[in-house]
């Protein structure tokens, strides 16, 4: 299948054009074509349409053909330009040729255009991919370094030691500008106490080893940079310039770092205050404890004796009574207090009261004496205490389960 090729001629000999189109057409080309007889003509003709190739009358006397091949170099696109000549010397090719020409073909060699077309359109061919290609390289490169230089980290090639790039963000971070950083060694932005560090790193990662996790380190101190600021590295191996380097990604983590060490710092004065609330705790334990012997001293050196005294004056119905007082006197300088009330939780103060009389073998009589109300009464307090402790219908002699209780709890 012939290929179609669409061509302008540059020509007004009607004999020309017969043997151009008759020597292209036995070929593999099928051409299409347009006749112009002026350089306004060619240069409309190529605006308005898309057009393969200009064949050109080199002795075309109304044109002149240098300002016809200029006409197809200023065009925004690139259509080869052919002369054909009637003959024409070597200074006249050569001239051609070098201001732009892609062929010179004499009538006598007329078998040679077909050939010089198709190489023509191929070498054209493939300088319009290459500038395409150029063209999207270069618009690959501006989006990347568009990315780079708008990055929120920062970023660095280190090389030799070096810092061979560092992009805005890292210049912000670092508080210095261009003509302080590059072709300067890195390690004038690493903490003293941290360049060993970055050394192992850098040279690990030259050797073409993956970081397993990132690095956190501290920037040097300096004019312009803050006190302590911190920066996370995540780096890997590249070529730069034909020469292996390191493309470093740097994160500003002071916030995040000044976050933990207050973190851990409030955590410390937590844990010394609950410490602190333990030991005082522990002290009001250990003063309650001493609160209860005190109080038992108290009673056992001070209240007891005075009671017994009295106790010598009363008569034989209150020396009961202040029987009953001291022992629970004593109950309430008991450890086992707690319980007591546990187990009698349920009743009165009254009821306690006559339970505890009843404990100390007091008869209803003696008791309704010693309170000063009637054995009636004393017989309904009995009722209820032994409903109250669950001693209904069971058997159990009430004196003596008191007894057994209140021993217990001694």
């Amino acid at each position: 299948m012939k290929v179609v090729l669409r061509m302008v001629i540059v020509d007004d000999s009607q004999q020309n054009m017969e043997l151009i189109l008759s020597e292209l057409g036995r070929t593999a080309f099928d051409p299409y074509h347009k006749t112009v007889k002026s350089l306004n003509a060619l240069q409309s003709t190529l605006e308005k349409s898309v057009w393969d190739i200009v064949i050109c009358n080199y002795n075309f006397k109304k044109i002149d053909p240098m300002k016809a091949l200029r006409i197809t170099r200023e065009l925004d696109f690139e259509v080869p330009l052919i002369f054909v000549a009637e003959n024409a010397d070597e200074g006249q090719i050569v001239e051609t040729i070098s201001e732009g020409a892609r062929g010179f073909v004499t009538k006598r060699k007329i078998t040679r255009l077909a050939p010089v077309v198709n190489r023509a359109l191929k070498e054209t061919a493939v300088r319009i991919s290459a500038r395409e290609a150029y063209r999207a390289l270069q618009e690959s490169e501006y989006r990347y370094r568009s990315i780079i230089e708008n990055a929120s980290q920062g970023i660095a090639i280190i090389q030799d030691g070096f810092m061979r790039y560092a992009n805005p963000r890292l210049l912000k971070v670092a508080g210095a500008d261009n003509a302080e950083l590059i072709d300067e060694p890195i390690i004038k932005l690493i903490h003293d106490e941290d360049r060993s560090q970055f050394n192992n790193l850098y040279l690990q990662l030259l050797k073409g080893r993956e970081m397993d996790d990132h690095l956190d380190l501290r920037l040097k101190p300096g004019a312009g940079r803050a006190p302590v600021r911190w920066l996370r590295y995540n780096g890997v191996n590249i070529q730069w310039n034909g020469k292996p380097a390191v493309l470093f990604f740097i994160k500003d983590i002071s916030e995040q770092k000044h976050a933990e060490e207050k973190a851990k710092k409030s955590s410390r004065i937590i844990e010394q205050k609950s410490i602190a609330l333990q030991e005082i705790l522990g002290q009001i334990e250990d003063d309650k404890e001493s609160l209860k012997k005190k109080i038992h001293t108290n009673i056992e050196e001070a209240v007891i004796p005075t009671l017994h005294r009295l106790r010598n004056m009363a008569t034989p119905a209150q020396i009961k009574l202040f029987e009953v007082l001291e022992e629970d006197l004593r109950r309430i300088s008991s450890p086992f207090i707690d319980d007591i009330k546990e187990d009698f939780s349920k009743l009165s103060p009254r009821e306690l009261e006559v339970s505890r009389l009843i404990k100390n073998g007091m008869t209803s009589k003696e008791i309704a004496s010693a309170l000063g109300i009637s054995p009636m009464t004393v017989h309904k307090h009995r009722e209820l205490i032994r409903r109250k402790l669950g001693l209904v219908n069971n058997g159990m002699n009430l004196n003596s389960y008191l007894k057994s209780k209140l021993e217990k709890a001694k």
